[in-house]
């Protein structure tokens, strides 16, 4: 007869079942939803990269058509001038200039010499966008299309209009020619490829809104794709990527089977715990001690979590009280393990966390405890030690283990660790203190440049303490308007006339006197003051430039600082706008001085902002040139008027033989970009000589004057240079 014993056993079967279909369920959900999402990046990626190989590879036509208008339309010079082009930008097959609209010269013309003479106005395939291009006196993209000269490619058509008289004349066309192929190598389209996804690049035809496709994979799309779209002149494209076929119906009825098996293993487990009412007993009482486990240890290393550690520091602290002995706590952090999550994805990270907690454990002594605090910090416990070389000798070990590749399925990372390290009883005699110490080391080692282990001294509390100092006395500042400006010149280098003035700023303290920026501007960078300090720089320079004019009726331009939080702010072009108007003063007379990286945190926005004020006649300088990761192939997608190199390269320039070739090199090529050089720093003749015999046309520095205030300026009655056209 059937009792509970037998009824209880079916009912956990079917719930195992219920519950293994369910997870078989969400699971598929959940891998569907994560294919999406990483065929959503790799679409993105991917279309990025198309756009920024042709927006590097097109600008080459600007250059050209420039050097067109310069000549007057002639260019004798044209073959070595393109080779120098194609060979600065690269991604360029071959450069030509057509005349009325035929082509006349092309660069190189081997190969090509049966383009030459052909009429771009009234050829079939290419007289839309030639005669677009006129029409909107801008460039346009022809293609993909089959070449006359054999192969399939792209053109960028610029048109080049010459001044004549008071009006402009057609002059003809400056070209880019960029074989599919070539462009196609600039992805990881035949990369993923090989991995097995599918791809096709499709042209949306305007006349008859068709997509037509002009590449892809050698297999066709699976069912399910994600698409992109890619911004190109006068149009876009689309690409198209697809997962191979999987084999997720079969791998859904294996774990069915695996869930029947489950369940059906639950239920005999059920049948034998009701049959056996110790062993229920006991198996809770190792489910509870698992439990107790896990509330002390982190999931995914297995090592002791804070709470653990926290416990552990104290039963050793209380053992000191019986021993001559020390303890070291050891805080260490990775160092840019963000990078690792954002490039590979959080399972890759897990995966290394996992590795850099075997590692640590392995330089340890059984007595020793290691825990995960959270994220990517850990902390060890070192006991029985006897002097502070104790500690750091297990550090270096630690170091050297971290420091050596580590594999990821296919690829290998390098990480390094910034530690900081305190002992007990000597730094404190309760945990807390001691964790805290820790902390404030670990922060010490990372602003000391990281990969490196700093000892907890008292000092650093003090320099925290001194920190929030500087922050409450910053804050008080902006409030009572104790920040100034003082005014140093920028002269020209053959003249040695003032053309315009850069804005410094400097803090009145109360009690202090005059503090420089070194002294805060880190600060107010770090808790976000900086935006509101540099709203009352750009107030004070507008009302300075309108007094000056008013008093003088003569305008002058003044540059100021941006710092990259105020920058990137939502509202930086609104509010930008009404307090140059408020002020009355012309876009034109304001300089931004922006830094290389201001512009890398968010690309596409810092230009947008750039492009939406250099309508409004606003001009921008690149500051401090050289010392960050842009270059020139870069720089001339910027929309500045300036470049301003370093005073560290100008400060040696006449003691060190690299340094005069890589700032000649600097002044020469931006020269070829239309771009002014202002030097920096200039304290002595020689660097005066030098580089005005380079070309530099503008400098400053304490040659020509140290920064004087607004009313020593207005007091002197300094005249000014009225700024040239070119010098914008």
């Amino acid at each position: 007869m059937l009792n509970s014993r037998h009824y209880i056993p079916v009912a956990v079967f079917f719930l195992l079942l219920a519950m293994g279909v369910y997870f078989i369920c969400t699971s598929n959900d959940r891998a569907h939803q994560k294919q999406q999402i990483l065929l959503s990046h790799l679409v993105s990626a991917e279309a990025a990269s198309i756009e920024r190989r042709l927006s590097l590879s097109l600008s080459t036509t600007y250059i050209l058509a420039q050097e067109v208008r310069r000549s007057g339309g002639n260019m004798p010079n044209f073959d070595q001038y393109a080779k120098d082009i194609i060979h600065w930008m690269g991604g360029v097959s071959n450069l030509q200039l057509a005349p009325g609209g035929i082509i006349g010269q092309v660069f190189p013309l081997t190969g090509n010499e049966k383009i030459i003479g052909h009429n771009l106005l009234i050829d079939d395939k290419r007289r839309d966008e030639a005669l677009l291009a006129v029409k909107e006196r801008k460039l346009t993209l022809a293609g993909p299309i089959e070449l006359i000269q054999g192969g399939v490619a792209v053109i960028g058509r610029n048109p080049v209009f010459l001044n004549n008289d008071d009006s402009e004349q057609f002059w003809g066309f400056a070209s880019a020619l960029i074989f599919l192929d070539e462009l196609l190598k600039s992805t990881n389209l035949a990369a993923l490829e090989a991995k097995g996804y599918r791809f096709t690049l499709e042209k949306k035809e305007e006349k008859t809104g068709l997509w037509l496709q002009f590449a892809r994979s050698k297999h066709d799309l699976a069912h399910e794709s994600v698409e992109g779209i890619v911004t190109v002149p006068n149009g876009y494209w689309r690409i198209k990527l697809s997962p191979g076929e999987t084999a997720s119906s079969l791998w859904s009825l294996l774990l069915l089977a695996i869930a029947v098996l489950i369940a059906a293993l639950g239920a005999y487990l059920t049948f034998r715990i009701l049959l056996e009412p110790v062993k229920l007993r006991d198996l809770v009482k190792e489910k509870t001690k698992a439990l107790e486990y896990l509330a002390s240890h982190d999931v995914l290393t297995g090592l002791a979590n804070r709470r653990l550690l926290q416990e552990k520091i104290d039963e050793h602290l209380q053992l000191l009280n019986y021993t001559n002995e020390l303890l070291g706590l050891v805080y260490i952090d990775l160092d840019d393990f963000k990078r690792i999550n954002d490039t590979m994805g959080h399972d890759m990270g897990d995966l290394l966390l996992q590795e850099v907690a075997h590692r640590i454990k392995g330089c340890l002594r059984t007595t020793d405890i290691v825990s995960r605090l959270g994220g990517d910090e850990f902390a060890i416990l070192l006991t029985g030690l006897h002097s502070k070389n104790d500690a750091e000798m297990v550090t270096r070990k630690v170091i050297k283990a971290l420091s050596k590749a580590v594999k990821l399925r296919h690829r290998e990372v390098v990480v390094t660790a910034s530690i900081g390290i305190t002992m007990g009883p000597n730094d404190g005699l309760l945990a807390e203190k001691l964790l805290l110490n820790a902390d404030l080391a670990l922060y010490a080692s990372k602003n000391n440049g990281k990969n490196q282990h700093m000892f907890f001294e008292h000092q650093m509390k003090q320099k925290m303490v001194t920190m929030l100092d500087i922050e409450e006395g910053v804050r008080e500042g902006i409030k009572q308007d104790q920040f100034l400006l003082h005014f140093q010149p920028i002269v020209c280098m053959n003249s040695k006339k003032t053309l315009k003035f850069e804005a410094l700023l400097r803090w009145k303290h109360p009690t202090k006197g005059l503090i420089y920026p070194d002294a805060f501007i880190e600060v107010a960078e770090q808790t976000g003051l900086i935006v509101d300090m540099g709203w009352q720089v750009l107030e004070k320079a507008c009302k300075f430039v309108s007094h000056y004019t008013d008093l003088n009726q003569q305008a002058l331009s003044v540059a100021i600082n941006i710092s990259p939080r105020q920058f990137l702010e939502d509202d930086f072009v609104k509010r930008t706008r009404k307090t140059l108007a408020e002020n009355n003063v012309s876009p034109e007379h304001i300089i931004f001085e922006i830094t290389e990286s201001m512009l890398m945190k968010n690309v596409n926005h810092a230009l947008d902002i750039m492009d939406q004020l250099r309508k409004d006649g606003m001009i921008f300088s690149m500051d401090d040139f050289g010392t960050g990761y842009s270059s020139l192939a870069q720089l001339k997608q910027l929309p500045v008027s300036y470049i301003k190199i370093d005073r560290s390269f100008v400060m040696d320039i006449d003691s060190k033989k690299e340094e005069p070739q890589f700032v000649e090199a600097i002044i020469a090529m931006s020269q070829k970009l239309g771009l002014d050089v202002i030097a920096e720093g200039i304290e002595t003749q020689a660097q005066f000589e030098l580089l005005r015999g380079m070309g530099c046309k503008m400098g400053q520095g304490y040659l020509f004057s140290r920064p004087v205030t607004i009313e020593q300026l207005l007091q002197d009655s300094i005249q000014l240079k009225q700024p040239l056209a070119d010098n914008r």
